[in-house]
This record gives structure tokens, C-alpha cells and sequence, in this order.
């Protein structure tokens, strides 16, 4: 990163985990558009309906979904509030909830599985589109990353309440011992 962006958390605090994920590369249909709790709605509709399909879930996922059922309704009307403290309470409760941190990625996984994927492959991902991640902006804001290419690939704060038509949700699903 260059210029502010280089200072950063999100670039200089969050090394990728250790261990391995499953990402599509593509973002999750119907998220764009979406605010971020609207897409983590969706990402947790998917988990239970097309990843675990007729299975229990993991416990760790379950309690997880549990956390963010409890939370939401709390965490709504801070998010869409105008309220600058307000809403980046929820930023930053919504970025270290389990279920977030279980199914989005920080802006450096996300970053290595990018350039790991042109590097392999030869592909740009996220062309023209920027998926929502864990992390979040010394401000306060959430941090998106996207429209990747022969320029690099960019990044933006939004606000949780927040939505725009190329800006969606990349599921990433960190594998937890079960």
C-alpha cells in the first residue's frame, strides 16, 4: 500500500491466519447491493442451506449464528443511524462477531487470495466489484476491497448501513475442527 492506506491497520496489524479457508472468488449472488447485515444474513442462509445441507452445523457455527440472531436487533438501529459514534459502534461490534470472523475475510486474506489467484492462474478477481471484509479503517469505517486489476486493487471505508450496487460479500468460510 501506498500514501495513508500504508499506515493502516488493516495492512499492518492483521496477517492472514493461519490455517485455510474456502473461497468461491466470486461474490455471493444476491449480495450485491446489500448492506453488511443484510449480506451477512444472506452468507449465514447459505451456510445453513447449501454448505450444511441436512447436516448439523458445527458448534462453533452454531454459536456463532446464535451470537449474531442476539445481536442484530441491537445492532440495526445503530448501524442505520446518522449518528457518527453510532454506527461505528456497530462497525466495529459487527467486525469482530464470530460469525464475521468465521465467514469474511480480513482485507489481507482477502488481498493474498487475490494475488494468489492472478499469480496461479493469470485471473483478476473482483474486476469491477469490491467484497465487504472483517476489517475495519483507523476511522472506524468497514473496510471493502475490490476492482482488481492491472492498476492493483483498491479499498474504501463504508458504513455498515451503507449499500451500493458493487459492493457485495465474498463468502470465505474458515475451517474449524468439528
Amino acid at each position: 500500500p501506498t500514501g495513508w492506506k500504508k499506515d493502516e491497520p488493516c495492512w499492518t496489524a492483521e496477517p492472514p491466519q493461519d490455517g485455510w479457508a474456502l473461497t468461491p472468488g466470486d461474490l455471493e449472488d444476491g449480495t450485491l447491493g446489500q448492506n453488511y447485515l443484510d449480506q451477512t444474513d444472506h452468507l449465514v442462509a447459505k451456510l445453513k442451506s447449501d454448505l450444511y445441507k441436512g447436516l448439523p452445523l458445527p458448534p462453533e457455527y452454531e454459536r456463532a449464528i446464535a451470537e449474531y440472531e442476539r445481536e442484530r436487533p441491537i445492532l440495526l438501529p445503530l448501524a442505520e443511524s446518522n449518528e457518527e459514534i453510532k454506527w461505528k459502534q456497530a462497525a466495529k461490534r459487527l467486525s469482530t462477531l464470530s460469525i464475521t470472523e468465521l465467514l469474511r475475510p480480513s482485507v489481507s486474506e482477502l488481498c493474498q487470495d487475490l494475488f494468489s489467484e492472478r499469480i496461479l492462474t493469470g485471473k483478476y478477481l473482483l474486476p469491477s466489484t469490491y467484497s465487504q471484509t472483517r476489517s475495519l479503517s483507523r476511522d472506524g469505517d468497514l473496510v471493502s476491497v475490490g476492482y482488481f486489476g492491472a492498476g492493483g486493487v483498491f479499498g474504501g471505508g463504508w458504513e455498515p448501513a451503507n449499500t451500493n450496487d458493487y459492493v457485495g460479500a465474498l463468502f470465505s468460510r474458515l475451517c474449524v475442527r468439528v
